[in-house]
């Protein structure tokens, strides 16, 4: 599933950066700094970043929650300080697209915990037009290192087979972490990804490098390489409890597989399918 098109369109209705983050040029970082208290539960996520002008840093300063993606901006980092945030769906509606986004442009995102044992709507079976990935990075470049995304597990129609005539019906269920568009060029390291319904670490068109990270029960496959990415899955990636280990598909798409663990898997540990090489 190319999923561009649906990850672009959903970023457009979003808004790129709390109002704040406009006037961070202005501001010292102490007149943009959130109370460093620890919240309540249920503290949304944009009261507790601060927003380093000088470092160039968004810094999450405790747990939080979200039901709208939250943007990295161009040059900047995004320190997560191992706090944890929580994604929930909007009222009356379905959080998409991603829960934490670098959208165009370069940026870097570590030590954080992105969780979404608290998502409520089910998967649809639309060919990725409700998408929802952990962390994504649309035609950007920039590195994940020290990242924990899991239970982006959308529950899937117990009516339905999540596999038919050699497709996944899964695109909706949840993606770890995301690299998408032709310009976006990622590293992914030591980090975590557990429990989601689609895939671990999906890359689409983009090229990325993807060492010594983590994970497991992936529904559809632990790394999956569509529509001419360009992908390096090496060294020391563990890939357990899931369908496929790691899946590269389509013509254009290409890489290196090597160094890596693969166990409990229920159907193949490596494929490289239609033109893959």
């Amino acid at each position: 599933m190319n999923f561009v098109p649906y990850w672009q369109k959903a970023t457009r209705l979003m808004q790129v950066a709390p109002l704040v983050f406009g006037l961070a040029p202005l501001l010292t970082t102490a007149a943009i700094s959130a109370q460093e208290a620890t919240p309540a539960a249920g503290t949304a996520c944009q009261s507790v970043i601060e927003y380093d002008v000088a470092a160039q840093t968004q810094r999450l300063l405790a747990d939080c929650v979200t039901d709208e993606t939250i943007f990295v901006s161009d040059g900047w980092t995004f320190d997560g300080a191992g706090h944890t945030i929580f994604a929930v769906d909007p009222a009356g509606g379905r959080l998409q697209a991603a829960v934490l986004t670098v959208h165009s442009g370069t940026a870097d995102v570590h030590d954080v915990v992105i969780d979404g044992s608290r998502l409520e709507e089910p998967c649809l079976i639309d060919g990725g037009a409700s998408a929802l990935g952990g962390l994504v990075f649309l035609d950007s470049t920039g590195e994940a290192r020290r990242v924990t995304v899991r239970n982006i597990d959308r529950a899937f129609p117990r009516d339905e087979e999540p596999f038919g005539d050699d497709q996944s019906q899964l695109e909706s269920c949840g993606t770890g972490i995301a690299i998408i568009g032709e310009e976006a060029e990622v590293t992914v390291v030591a980090s975590v990804v557990s429990d989601v319904g689609y895939a671990g670490v999906l890359v689409e068109q983009g090229a990325a490098t993807i060492s010594n990270n983590a994970i497991v029960r992936a529904d559809d496959s632990g790394v999956l390489a569509l529509f001419g990415a360009h992908v390096r899955v090496t060294p020391g990636n563990q890939i357990s409890y899931g369908n496929n280990g790691i899946h590269f598909e389509g013509e254009g798409t290409s890489g290196r597989i090597a160094g890596n663990t693969i166990t409990q898997m229920r159907g193949s540990g490596v494929i490289v399918m239609d033109g893959a090489h």
